[in-house]
């Protein structure tokens, strides 16, 4: 088993620290400064010309990010019966990436797009196309 320093460097982190507040509850700290206190002053600006995202570009995105190199990829957006589907077309070679070790990666993705679909009122589903 390895130890929070050992964690801490693999995920980047080492340059925190974590502290027990009297509730019991972690804080994490950052040159002695709170995460609150580093990011307390981070606003993001929305230009009214600014529009969310559908639900299949936001994941064609996702995708996007988790990929080592560009490829062609496609969204497809299919209804079946009372749920929608999220089809994600990815070059057979660029798949792995997608589906993660024991498909841990593409687990993740239909959670977090499961939730999405559930903030939208509707049932919302990620499948990889053959």
């Amino acid at each position: 088993m390895q130890g929070h320093e050992e964690y801490d460097d693999m995920l980047g982190l080492s340059g925190f620290r974590s502290l027990r507040s009297s509730e019991g509850t972690f804080e994490r700290l950052v040159q002695g400064k709170s995460m609150m206190e580093t990011t307390e002053n981070f606003t993001t600006e929305f230009d009214e010309n600014d529009v969310p995202l559908e639900d299949d570009e936001l994941l064609g995105e996702v995708v996007r990010a988790l990929l080592d190199q560009p490829c062609p990829i496609r969204i497809e957006r299919r209804l079946e019966g009372d749920l929608t589907a999220l089809y994600i077309h990815i070059p057979p070679e660029h798949r792995g990436k997608i589906i993660g070790r024991q498909g841990r990666t593409i687990t993740a993705l239909r959670t977090i797009f499961s939730i999405v679909g559930a903030i939208d009122s509707c049932h919302l589903v990620v499948k990889m196309a053959n």
